[in-house]
């Protein structure tokens, strides 16, 4: 039940934060008492990777990427399709 609550405070947190004395923004777990440890820590590595540029793109996941695109991913290697 403290996820509406805990995520209205973190953006209320993160719109009011000095950038200059709290690089990483707030997440939502640190507001939440019943939050475990492990859920804030997960929380913050998500925000810190969006922060950063999100996910790296390898030869291990471009299959994902792929799947998602439209057409499957179906052209030749290089070739853009249009939507």
């Amino acid at each position: 039940m403290w996820v509406h609550t805990s995520t209205l405070l973190a953006m209320t947190a993160n719109v009011n934060r000095d950038a200059k004395k709290r690089r990483t923004p707030f997440v939502p777990a640190e507001f939440d008492p019943y939050a475990r440890a492990e859920d804030v820590a997960a929380q913050k590595r998500a925000a810190e990777s969006a922060r950063t540029g999100g996910v790296r793109v390898t030869r291990g996941n471009i299959d994902v990427l792929r799947r998602m695109l439209p057409g499957g991913g179906h052209g030749r290697r290089g070739e853009v399709e249009s939507c």
